[in-house]
């Protein structure tokens, strides 16, 4: 009788290094925050009234491109919809000539039929 292969164990699993290093970075990401935070104090920001100035334009510069930004993207959101309202408006009307052109063609294809026999059977008659 054969034997059976088994596969060899390695002993113990490996561990992932990412697992290994994420409390370390965890730990490291903490510590640069907490000291960035104690160098930055919000009452040197604006020491002179010119800086205060500044900031005070460019905040409300970037404040209207955004809201300029929003109303834009609004407006567009509104004319793409009215554009797919109107398509589709378009495309009913396309599609009832369609069927109304089949119709034509179907009832002129009974009367062609319906003359031709007409005229067989007065060419019979006659």
């Amino acid at each position: 009788m054969k034997e059976i292969k088994t596969k060899p164990t390695s002993g113990k699993p490996k561990v992932l290094d990412m697992a290994l290093k994420l409390p370390r970075n965890t730990k490291n990401a903490l510590l640069n925050m907490r000291d960035k935070a104690k160098e930055i104090d919000t009452r040197d920001l604006h020491k002179t009234p010119e800086n205060y100035a500044a900031d005070k334009v460019t905040g409300g510069i970037s404040t209207t491109a955004k809201k300029g930004a929003g109303q834009t993207r609004k407006r567009a959101g509104q004319f793409i919809q009215k554009g797919r309202q109107r398509t589709k408006g378009t495309i009913k009307t396309v599609d009832k000539s369609i069927k109304t052109a089949r119709s034509t063609v179907k009832a002129t294809k009974r009367t062609i039929k319906t003359s031709e026999k007409a005229a067989k059977a007065a060419a019979k008659t006659a």
